[in-house]
């Protein structure tokens, strides 16, 4: 299985976009704005709200501005009165007071302690931002951070998973170089111990496969089966329609003679299929 060909990873910038869109939709805040780290910047990629193109100009580095500030502190942030802000430097004033913004927020994006990720909140006209927003603000960072951590989690298992079996077709191979070995030896004694050996290290069978053969794409659904996710995520990371996730499913399941998804992923490793690495 070819994780980088096959399994392709849900757009993270598109996460980031829908959630500026549910944020300001969902409390009213006239403009949201974000991006997440690349190359040891944070560019603000999605805004929302927007009156001009001039906030994704806006590329943040450690202590540069409000983002740079939290990028350091890692705590969400609000600043009244931007323009006359001592806190923060000034770096990015022609954007945001461009903007017309007053009030500005910003929530980091914090991933196993990293950060990878800005989302801006910000107020203009009367008034100000208020705390709910704030709050509000904070909670979609940390929910865009959870789902991140899920698919780099995901792709390390697919990552590791695919070497794994790698090295079972290699360990396969040398098995089939040990018994061709053993087949050609003259010796009755060496041939025992050399076919010993091959069993011991489980390879009792001659081609070194699952007794139930299944398809890369239904090995793909399986192994993500068996993470825990349901069928809607299971279709979003193989770029499939659920409809055709289920088709794998159920084709496999007939394969395996399972009854349902649980017991075909205990039956396929029951096969000799690897399907997760904890």
């Amino acid at each position: 299985m070819s994780v980088d060909n096959t399994v392709l990873r849900p757009s993270d910038r598109e996460l980031v976009r829908a959630t500026s869109v549910r944020l300001r939709r969902v409390t009213g805040i006239p403009v949201v704005f974000a991006g997440l780290r690349e190359q040891g910047a944070i560019a603000v990629t999605e805004s929302v709200g927007h009156q001009t193109a001039a906030l994704r100009t806006i590329t943040v580095t450690p202590q540069r501005g409000l983002g740079g500030l939290i990028w350091l502190n890692k705590r969400t942030t609000l600043i009244r009165d931007y323009g006359s802000a001592s806190e923060i430097t000034h770096d990015f004033d022609d954007q945001i007071l461009g903007e017309g913004i007053t009030d500005l927020a910003a929530a980091p994006i914090v991933v196993d302690g990293s950060v990878r990720g800005l989302i801006y909140a910000g107020w203009r006209g009367g008034g100000h931002l208020d705390d709910e927003a704030v709050a509000a603000l904070s909670v979609e960072a940390g929910r865009v951070a959870a789902e991140l951590r899920t698919r780099d989690e995901v792709d390390r298992r697919l990552g590791a998973m695919a070497t794994l079996q790698q090295s079972q077709v290699q360990a396969a191979e040398w098995l089939d170089e040990i018994r061709d070995i053993a087949a050609v030896s003259g010796d009755a004694e060496t041939r025992r111990r050399l076919l010993d050996l091959v069993d011991q290290m489980g390879g009792a069978s001659p081609t070194g496969e699952p007794s139930v053969p299944l398809t890369p794409r239904q090995l793909e659904v399986l192994t993500l089966v068996a993470m825990g996710f349901g069928n809607r995520v299971v279709a979003d990371r193989l770029g499939l329609t659920v409809d055709t996730v289920k088709t794998y499913l159920r084709a496999a399941m007939v394969r395996l003679g399972a009854h349902n998804r649980h017991e075909a992923v205990v039956k396929a490793r029951a096969a000799g299929h690897v399907l997760d690495l904890l």
